[in-house]
């Protein structure tokens, strides 16, 4: 397998990590609506991180 590729290939499935990662926060803040110190609203950040999944999730596949 070419480096490159397989470079590539890990950093999509980083970015797919922090995607999730954004989301279960995100999921997790819209829980406690108690402690809501944080810049991003949570409903932004499982957006962002649903997107961040999805698109490197089809750069992996060969679509994106």
């Amino acid at each position: 397998m070419d480096p490159y590729l397989l470079a590539g290939v890990m950093i999509n499935l980083f970015m797919i990590c922090i995607g999730g990662y954004m989301v279960i926060r995100g999921k997790a803040l819209k829980a406690n609506l108690v402690n809501q110190g944080t810049a991003i609203s949570p409903n932004a950040l499982i957006i962002i991180g649903v997107l961040l999944i999805s698109i490197n999730a089809l750069k992996i596949v060969g679509i994106g």
